[in-house]
Order: C-alpha cells, then sequence, then structure tokens
C-alpha cells in the first residue's frame, strides 16, 4: 500500500470522524435553546388540553345495548350473524327513512351507527350529541328505540314460537304418561322412562330459552379511557415538539449567522 492510499483513508476516515453526531453537542443545543423546548412544550401541551376538555364537555356519545334472544346462554336463538346483518343493512335503513318521514327533515343531524358485538351477543346503537341540545338528544333516543322495537318484535315471534312449540311437547308428553299409567302394557316402564326424559328436557330448554332484551336505551357512555388515552397522546406530542423545537432554533440561527457572513 503507498503513501497516497494511506493519506487517502486518512481523510476519509477523518471526514467520518467531522460528520458524526456527537451526544455532547446535542446537550449543548438543549441547553443552549432551553427556552424554546419550554415554551413550545407548554403551548402545545396548553392547545391539547383545551381541546380535550372542549371536546369532553360539548359532546358525549350515546349508547344502546340490546341483549338478543337466547336459546341457552351463549347461544343465540337466531343466528347473531344474520341478525346483525339484518339490523345494519335492513333495519337501521329502515328506521332512518320512517323517522326522517316524522320529522319531516332530509336528513339526521347525528351519527347513528350500529355495532354487533359477537363475542357478548349484543348490539349496540351509538350516536353522539352535545350535552346541551335537549332536541338532539330526544331524537337519539327516539330512533334508537324505534330501531330496537324493530329487532324486538321480530326476535318476540321466533321466541313465542319456540315457547308454544315445547309447551306442547310437554303437554303432548304428560297426556301420553298419564294414558301409559293406565295401560297394562308390559314396557308401559320403558315408555315412561322415555316421556319422563322428554318432559325433562322440554322444561329444561324451556327454562332457559331467554328473550331478548334491551339493557340500555341512549345512555351517556363514559369516556375516561378515551380521555386518558387523548391526554398521554397530548403529552407525547407536546414533548417531541419540546425536543424539535432547540433544534431548529439553532438551525435557524446557524442559516441566519451564514448569510449574515455572505
Amino acid at each position: 500500500m503507498n503513501k497516497h492510499s494511506i493519506k487517502i483513508q486518512d481523510g476519509y476516515f477523518g471526514a467520518l470522524e467531522e460528520d458524526e453526531i456527537s451526544l455532547v453537542d446535542i446537550a449543548k443545543v438543549l441547553v443552549k435553546r432551553w427556552p424554546w423546548f419550554a415554551i413550545v412544550f407548554m403551548a402545545v401541551l396548553a392547545t391539547g388540553f383545551s381541546l380535550i376538555f372542549l371536546y369532553n364537555n360539548n359532546s358525549h356519545e350515546y349508547l344502546s345495548i340490546y341483549r338478543v334472544a337466547e336459546s341457552s346462554p351463549g347461544n343465540p336463538l337466531i343466528s347473531l350473524k344474520s341478525t346483525g346483518e339484518k339490523a345494519e343493512v335492513y333495519y337501521k335503513g329502515l328506521v332512518v327513512n320512517d323517522f326522517l318521514a316524522q320529522k319531516n327533515v332530509k336528513a339526521l343531524s347525528f351519527p347513528f351507527d350500529i355495532e354487533v358485538a359477537d363475542n357478548s351477543g349484543m348490539i349496540i346503537a351509538k350516536s353522539r350529541s352535545s350535552v346541551k341540545d335537549n332536541v338532539k338528544i330526544e331524537s337519539i333516543r327516539t330512533i334508537h328505540k324505534m330501531f330496537f322495537s324493530m329487532i324486538v318484535k321480530e326476535e318476540g315471534l321466533v321466541h313465542g314460537k319456540k315457547v308454544e312449540i315445547l309447551s306442547r311437547k310437554i303437554e303432548s308428553a304428560e297426556k301420553a304418561l298419564e294414558l301409559l299409567s293406565e295401560s297394562a302394557n308390559l314396557n308401559v316402564v320403558e315408555f315412561s322412562i322415555q316421556y319422563m326424559d322428554q318432559i325433562a328436557q322440554a322444561k329444561n330448554d324451556l327454562a332457559t330459552l331467554n328473550s331478548g332484551e334491551i339493557l340500555q336505551l341512549a345512555q351517556v357512555q363514559p369516556e375516561e379511557s378515551k380521555k386518558a388515552l387523548m391526554i398521554a397522546v397530548v403529552g407525547m406530542l407536546a414533548f417531541m415538539s419540546g425536543i424539535m423545537a432547540p433544534f431548529l432554533a439553532e438551525f435557524g440561527a446557524r442559516v441566519r449567522h451564514a448569510l449574515r457572513e455572505k
């Protein structure tokens, strides 16, 4: 390796060392320009908290929750997927159209969203309104009630038919059991056991059969968890903005100094 190559390498590594960012230099900038950090941090923090305060005090989310009818705990009487799809596609549109016709308006003045919680067997209606707009809040209650009334009606028909079938099954088995008790048939014991099992099973199915129920109607949804998340995001954004501010200020100062030298 000749002397020229050694010089080139030395120059190359020297340039690399000059381009390296020193933690000491970063610390110097932060110490030198700390007022920029404080000002930007406090400004972003104050703005963010103000927006959070206004957001949480001007409007609230109103939730209505309906628990679907069940043939047994955890087993919907009607497929939850089927009920959910029908609720979102058919019932929602029908209810909105009826509501608009009643109020003689062209569009809803508030959001109206439907969610289906597959894991809990719940259908949820969501809307948002200002806490001071009593007319809008009452409209939310009305449309939520109209929506769930349609589901209650359909599930009520299915539930009623199921109750009727089970009741008839019990009645039929009890009559057959009564006739067997008067019979001289040698197999009366075997048949009696079968009918008693049928009666017990039907009564158990009837006992575990639950009708659909509106658990809450247009109640204010607590938003503490959402508020805490928003505060955390604002705090992080304020800190990051504060960290960037001293370096931007230093960069601007060096640019101005370079321009003055020219």
